[in-house]
């Protein structure tokens, strides 16, 4: 596995990836989101200094996105992934997961996970985090390197 930094290029992957049913079930936002609003989204992103955005590849291919946006109240990031849906089940939402502790150069790292989203439940389970507890029916995962 291979993170490279997302491009305007990935822009149609990371909407089609956006919007598919199942990840809009399991993320904290579950609106639909339109083309323009995207396209505004990602222009932000790539510009912004407290935001990473990296495309994960295997063999070439696009297999998921991973997000990891600076922390505003203590020394860190805060990660969010999506796999592709043709990719899922395959295990490439832990291999991400090692690969952004990895990447992402900081002490501590948090993901915010439904409690009804097993899958990324045992995904950080997996990669070390440990539970730290609920806010607003979501529970927060903390890996400390």
């Amino acid at each position: 596995m291979r993170f490279r930094k997302a491009a305007k290029e990935d822009s149609d992957n990371l909407f089609n990836w956006r919007n598919d049913p199942e990840t809009r079930a399991n993320s904290l936002n579950t609106a639909e989101v339109l083309r323009e609003e995207h396209e505004a989204w990602l222009s932000r992103t790539l510009k912004n200094p407290n935001r990473i955005l990296f495309i994960a590849e295997e063999k070439g291919e696009a297999v998921g996105t991973m997000r990891a946006d600076r922390l505003e109240d203590e020394d860190g990031y805060e990660l969010s992934w999506t796999v592709a849906p043709e990719h899922r089940g395959k295990g490439i939402g832990k291999k991400m997961l090692f690969q952004a502790i990895k990447e992402v150069d900081s002490s501590v790292l948090k993901a915010k996970i439904k409690k009804e989203n097993l899958a990324s439940i045992k995904i950080a389970e997996a990669a070390g985090f440990l539970y730290d507890g609920e806010k607003n029916g979501v529970s927060v995962w903390v890996f400390r390197q």
